[in-house]
């Protein structure tokens, strides 16, 4: 895609000139005239389209400005956590938690209490002083309280991709909370949850021992071994201490500013750095000011800011020039962190001169480490209660033209192979600011031309590396808003791009009927343009999507039809991947021969191209053509070829499959103590990679394995592994198939209460997935088992119990039963 194109388009119907110099960084200590007051600007009038502000405003940039580095890209680490750096109060506490940290090895912890009481400084804190236990990351999540709270999925996620930002995750709890726990018992971390929402969240993500966890939350978050405590307002000496070190010539007023902001932190620290930043500033006036300013909260309504905080924002707010009050309003379109270059162009800040002097107010906190700038969320919270809409409007519209621009660029360097991990570390950090620039834009899709392709150009940009991000339905709700954009521009090329993209997905979440309309008008749609290359990945997902759907002869004919091209194209690495594709189209036609021609074919293709990948799976699949087919000593020399190869690939899960399959085929051909230590290896890889079906598979073989070469006694006990792999992954089927054989094991080998307690554990699977052939047959190897152990009469009742269930299943076990049944009837008679 090109997206410089794109991008032009939409540059030059806005008319964005982008800043990308950047001015200094802010310093805290320096001390900042107030400029000139401005006019403030008015909301646009209704008549004008929602980009005309935009484009009125962009004709007065200055000419010398130049559209290039759209962007500004850094490397950042993902949510990392940034030690406060100014602190006071609360010392006793922070020795209290060090010894409980270092000494007492305590590793849970919860803050909670009011916003703004400093929670999270405190653990900041707290941390900075045991870094060197944790050194290998420090990382902050956002729970996003109560209204919208974060899924512990969606934490623990974040949490993964600090680590690995190209890990694609499973989508059971299951397996992510796993790979999760694996992660962070290789590192020494700490983990801070901000605005938890309840115990529920917290039990969830409890990391490993040797990670420490805050828990932040304003009410009490308790689980097992987790330490809580609530941070209360500073007491009268400590927020005096803290309001002097701030601003030591307030000495004369101090007493009573503290009183009006109800001796909150944030209220307190955010006077202290506005009088620290401003020398000219009449204190006793301004002490007026506060008192004044709390007495009229008292007789309006709330706004759902503490009183304390809300006055001392008020203030700050009237005292700041029309333009820095307008760039402090403007910055509730930020949802998360930015960059100064972001907020040049969005708040039209010419050099973030009025960003300096807002950190330097302590309305906005900047992270040195990061170089990112942030508003505390009751910062943001005020900000939204007091937005001016027409102000809010323009900025939005600026901030989601920047942020496409941001979104192109990740995409493009994403595009560069050695580059693709900063990329998504980088999609990450700017991840929420992409996702409102697209909401907004999404937002009015039908309604403004320049809207549409705004979305349309972020689904094209964005969709590449969603996928490595978000959930299946997420991604969805994008290509199908671009695809609406696309639709209603008649845009053939992108509509082609979008339909192909939603097969892919739709395929991925195997919906495969939706996935073949996508792809039949993608089809329709390249045929037109005679562009072979897109036809050839049309076909190919097609092709995909058929076999989805058990439509085998038309995967063939879609397959056919890409090998063709990619022929007389050339392209060796797509001919091969699509021979082994067709070869298992028809292996599923149960056309054996022609499957095993179509995977050695392949296979000669993967060594003339010397591709590993292509070599490896093709003599997997080339290997199980021939186990299916019973012809096992090829099946075997296939294996040991590609075993050596998936070893060296470090395809770990390759590598389990090849040696459960080796297992399996010497098995069969009664070379059970050949097959032990395959199977062995195999189950122990997949412990590791935690895949419990197939360790679960590879524990039953092994356990036949044992068993066929005479040690049933540790046959047995790979079973009864087997047995808990597939009630901890939930899969009754094979649950049910090793209890079986586990209790023809134990009655072989005459322990007859151990076989009886199997078969009835079987009985109690079966009923539960409804199998009433199973069902029978469980309950007559009880009977077997009893009349064996010479319990005659309760073995003609199981039996008589197990004739209704296999007459309904019309087992082929039901004459042998009958027959049974009627000797055991006649001999009990006698």
């Amino acid at each position: 895609m090109i997206f410089g194109v794109i991008i032009l388009v939409i540059l030059v119907t806005f008319g964005l000139v982008l800043i990308f110099s950047k001015g200094d960084a802010p310093n805290s200590s320096s001390a900042k005239k107030p400029k000139q007051k401005e006019a403030a600007k008015g909301p646009p009038s209704k008549a004008e389209s929602f980009m005309d502000s935009v484009k009125s405003k962009a004709a007065k940039e200055k000419k010398e400005k130049k559209i290039q580095n759209v962007a500004s890209i850094k490397t950042s680490p993902l949510n990392q956590l940034d030690i406060a750096r100014f602190f006071s109060g609360h010392k006793g506490l922070i020795v209290q938690y060090l010894t409980k940290i270092q000494k007492e090895k305590k590793r849970l912890f919860c803050f909670y209490g009011s916003g703004g009481m400093g929670k999270l400084a405190l653990a900041t804190q707290i941390i900075d002083k045991c870094l060197h236990m944790f050194p290998d990351a420090q990382l902050l999540i956002n729970m996003k309280g109560v209204k919208k709270p974060l899924s512990f999925a969606e934490a623990m996620e974040q949490v993964v991709h600090a680590f690995h930002p190209l890990a694609k995750l499973p989508s059971t709890p299951e397996g992510l909370t796993n790979i999760y726990r694996s992660v962070l018992r290789e590192q020494k971390a700490v983990l801070v949850f901000n605005h938890v929402a309840s115990p529920t969240q917290v039990k969830a993500l409890q990391p490993p021992p040797n990670c420490l966890m805050f828990a932040l939350s304003q009410k009490d978050i308790s689980i097992d071994k987790m330490l809580t405590r609530e941070i209360e307002p500073l007491s009268v000496e400590e927020t005096t201490e803290l309001l002097n070190q701030l601003a030591p010539r307030l000495q004369f007023w101090i007493q009573e500013i503290i009183k009006t902001c109800e001796y909150l932190p944030l209220a307190v620290v955010l006077i202290g750095k506005y009088v620290a930043s401003s020398p000219g500033l009449d204190l006793q006036a301004f002490n007026l000011q506060l008192h004044s300013e709390r007495k009229r909260m008292e007789t309006v309504g709330k706004t759902g800011v503490a009183a304390g905080l809300e006055t001392a924002l008020n203030v700050i707010a009237k005292n700041l020039s029309d333009k820095a009050g307008m760039v402090f309003r403007k910055l509730v379109v930020f949802p998360k962190s930015f960059d100064s270059k972001a907020e040049a162009f969005v708040c039209e800040d010419e050099e973030s001169d009025h960003l300096a002097l807002l950190v330097d107010y302590g309305l906005v906190t900047y992270h040195q480490q990061q170089d990112r700038y942030v508003l505390h969320e009751m910062v943001r919270d005020y900000l939204k209660a007091k937005k001016n809409t027409g102000e809010v409007s323009l900025a939005r519209t600026r901030h989601a033209t920047f942020f496409l621009t941001v979104s192109v660029g990740i995409s493009e360097l994403f595009e560069k192979k050695d580059k693709s991990r900063n990329a998504m570390q980088l999609f990450d950090t700017e991840w929420a600011n992409i996702k409102a620039g697209f909401e907004f834009a999404e937002s009015r899709n039908t309604t403004d031309a320049a809207a549409s392709r705004l979305c349309a150009s972020y689904v094209e940009s964005a969709y590449k590396l969603l996928v490595f991000r978000g959930s299946g339905a997420e991604r969805l709700r994008w290509l199908n808003s671009g695809l609406k954009s696309a639709r209603q521009r008649e845009d053939e090329d992108m509509i082609n791009n979008i339909v192909l993209d939603l097969g892919r997905e739709h395929i991925d979440q195997k919906k495969f009927k939706q996935a073949f309309e996508y792809l039949e008008e993608a089809l329709a749609l390249t045929q037109k343009t005679d562009d072979k290359k897109k036809e050839k990945e049309v076909l190919l997902e097609l092709g995909q999507a058929s076999l989805g759907l058990g439509k085998y002869a038309e995967a063939v004919e879609s397959f056919e039809k890409e090998l063709e091209i990619s022929r007389a194209l050339g392209d060796r690495p797509s001919e091969g991947n699509t021979l082994g594709l067709l070869g298992g189209a028809y292996k599923n036609l149960g056309k054996a021969d022609k499957a095993k021609e179509c995977f050695e074919q392949a296979l000669i293709v993967a060594r003339d191209t010397g591709e590993m990948t292509g070599l490896l799976k093709n003599l997997n699949n080339l290997a199980s053509a021939h186990l299916e087919e019973g012809e096992l000593e090829s099946a075997v020399s296939l294996y040991m070829e590609a075993l050596p190869i998936a070893q060296k690939q470090k395809e770990w899960a390759m590598e389990g499959g090849i040696l459960k399959s080796l297992g399996q085929a010497l098995l069969d051909t009664g070379k059970a103590k050949d097959a032990i230590g395959h199977l062995e290896r195999s189950a122990v890889i997949y412990k590791k990679i935690r895949d419990q079906v197939n360790e679960g598979m590879a524990l039953h073989l092994l356990g036949k394995a044992q068993t066929n070469s005479g040690n049933p006694e540790a046959g047995t006990k790979f079973l009864i592994k087997a047995v808990d792999c597939f009630q901890k992954c939930r899969d009754p089927a094979m649950e049910a198939e090793v209890l079986a054989f586990l209790g023809e094991t134990y009655n072989q080998n005459a322990d007859k209460e151990r076989a009886l307690k199997a078969f009835t554990q079987l009985l109690t699977v079966n009923r539960k997935i409804g199998d009433r052939g199973g069902e029978g047959r469980a309950l007559w190897s009880m009977a077997k088992v009893l009349y064996s152990s010479g319990k005659q009469s309760e073995a003609v009742e199981k039996a008589e119990e197990a004739i209704p269930a296999l007459e309904e299943a019309q087992d082929a076990e039901l004459e042998t039963v009958k027959g049974k049944l009627a000797v055991w009837s006649k001999k009990k008679g006698k």
